[in-house]
């Protein structure tokens, strides 16, 4: 992952340098090693009579010997002795992990909504594994998933008519999608640990700005947990919050307050606006061991989703 160094050279160029003189050192060594004389040496013309001293051949030979000896051996060195970072570890770095357990009672069921959105961000949102919802699919379109007034996008998908487009090829471009947009996933759920990823990545414009709500359904009571990816700098990276019927986590923008020009998440600079990740975001709550699913039900809100994603294909197919 991270190249190992020596006196600021990079274990793979002592390596390319070793290599580079593995042919001279084998021409040397097999005129040394036969006690074959050096004619003449490559710098000098062929017109000119000279034949170099006989120390010269042994000096390349062994010199070129050591230089590439101890370049691979460098290499060598520095590849078996640099210690990596586990690779997990590594990634968990860069991973907001929230241990969600709300005073609701056992979790009977769940709905997400995604409430804001900059419209540039790639949005994608997991649970167990099951990709749930990703901006990238859709909100593809430009009108799509901008809030409810926005007259702007509602005359942009007059304009377009993509309910009457012919290439099935496109999927979820044929729905306005305006803001909120949320769906009952409860049919997601597992018995024990669940877990729901949240995955917002930089457009390469500007950063990230998403609001999207968890709504948790308990034997009790409901109570939300409110995930906001802001571009505004904080002084504090991470803030919790809490209200009578909500949790909240404000993740701010990577970007230093104090130095407006660094990335204190990844410790580089801010004036290139690349594909970065805003926030990966990780939250994990338990669901009762014995969970109450009713397999009629969860077989036709299976089978409901799948006819709606045929139909955000090929919305002339039968039963759409």
């Amino acid at each position: 992952m991270f190249e190992p160094e020596l006196f600021g050279i990079a274990a793979s160029r002592y390596a390319d340098f070793g290599l580079s003189l593995l042919t001279p050192l084998l021409g040397f060594l097999f005129l040394y090693l036969l006690r074959l004389p050096l004619k003449k040496l490559p710098i000098i013309g062929g017109d000119v009579n000279y034949t170099p001293p006989k120390w010269v051949l042994p000096l390349f030979a062994n010199g070129t010997l050591f230089a590439a000896g101890l370049s691979l051996s460098i290499a060598y060195s520095l590849t078996q002795t640099r210690v990596e970072p586990d690779q997990t570890d590594f990634g968990l770095n860069f991973e907001e992990h929230i241990q969600y357990k709300p005073d609701i009672g056992p979790i009977t069921g769940i709905e997400y909504s995604l409430d804001d959105y900059d419209g540039l961000s790639d949005f994608r949102l997991f649970l167990n594994g099951y990709r749930l919802f990703g901006t990238s699919s859709h909100c593809m379109l430009n009108f799509q998933c901008r809030h409810a007034d926005d007259l702007g996008a509602k005359a942009r998908f007059a304009l377009a008519k993509p309910e009457d487009l012919a290439d099935l090829s496109f999927r979820h471009v044929r729905e306005l999608r305006p803001l909120p947009v949320s769906d009952d996933v409860s049919d997601y759920l597992v018995p024990g640990r669940n877990t729901i990823d949240v995955f917002v990545g930089n457009s390469g414009v500007g950063d990230c700005s998403v609001l999207a709500t968890l709504h948790f359904r308990g034997k009790n009571a409901v109570r939300s947990l409110k995930l906001i990816v802001s571009d505004d700098p904080a002084s504090q990276r991470i803030q919790q919050s809490t209200a009578s019927d909500y949790d909240a986590y404000t993740f701010a923008s990577s970007q230093d307050p104090t130095a407006p020009d660094q990335l204190i998440k990844y410790s580089t600079y801010a004036d290139n606006p690349s594909y970065r990740i805003c926030e990966r975001i990780r939250v994990t709550f338990d669901a009762p061991e014995k969970l109450d699913i009713d397999r009629n039900i969860w077989k036709a809100k299976q089978a409901s989703r799948l006819l709606a994603e045929q139909c955000a294909i090929n919305p002339r197919q039968e039963g759409c």
